[in-house]
């Protein structure tokens, strides 16, 4: 349609298989078997944003006038054990809080470490977690990437960042245990004169199974955060 919008239309053939328990009372269980050929046709559109290589190797030499910074985040958790709590607001949700430092390298990477904490009630042992982790992340200008603006220039910002983690579960009178931990999330913010960051913050947390104090059938624990945090620059 244009240089940056073009519509389209796809067709597509299935074919699906799935399996029905049906529980009959003071009779046997049985399974139905479905099988069938789904057809659908859809009508889409693409927006291309300004090619990302291309606005990488335009930023890549950028030096931002504030290269490090320090930030602090606090919001509310909701885990993958506390999920199903009949209770909609009892139990279910925890609280987190994040402390890092990071640098630009230029203007589009950089990293972070940080140190983070999550406390929520667990309905499967009914007693209070204490799960922290010592995080070292990738992060990328998400707007400078797709628009080729640097934050400088602009109010709004959008970073994301991935990376990886040492997660510890403490509890009083039992070992601590340690797991692997994946971080990911995006930080979208305004800045505020030249030197702060206002953002909010939504992010998951990957927990290995081993962070919980007695065992666990589940492979692995996942955590989502929504945060509200400040960031200064220097």
């Amino acid at each position: 349609a244009t240089k940056n919008i073009e519509f389209y239309y796809e067709g597509q053939i299935k074919y699906g298989c799935s399996n029905q328990i049906r529980f009959a009372y003071n009779t046997r269980n049985y399974v139905n078997t479905f099988r069938r050929l789904v057809m659908s046709h859809m009508i889409g559109m693409n927006y291309r944003f300004t090619p990302a290589m291309d606005s990488y190797k335009n930023n890549a030499g950028y030096e931002r006038p504030y290269r490090e910074f320090v930030s602090a985040s606090a919001g509310v958790n909701l885990n993958s054990a506390t999920f199903f709590n009949i209770n909609p607001t009892g139990n279910k949700w925890g609280f987190s809080s994040d402390i890092s430092y990071g640098r630009w390298l230029n203007g589009v990477r950089g990293f972070r470490i940080g140190i983070d904490n999550t406390q929520f009630k667990a309905k499967r042992w009914g007693r209070q977690q204490h799960w922290t982790s010592i995080h070292a992340d990738f992060m990328c200008d998400l707007r400078t990437l797709l628009t080729n603006n640097t934050h400088e220039k602009k109010l709004i910002t959008c970073d994301g960042f991935l990376g990886l983690g040492v997660g510890f579960s403490t509890q009083p009178k039992e070992t601590t245990n340690i797991a692997p931990v994946i971080n990911a999330g995006v930080q979208i913010g305004a800045n505020i004169g030249e030197r702060f960051n206002i953002y909010l913050e939504p992010a998951g947390q990957l927990f290995g199974k081993r962070i919980w104090q007695r065992s666990n059938e589940h492979p692995f624990e996942l955590t989502g955060k929504i945060m509200l945090g400040t960031k200064f620059k220097f």
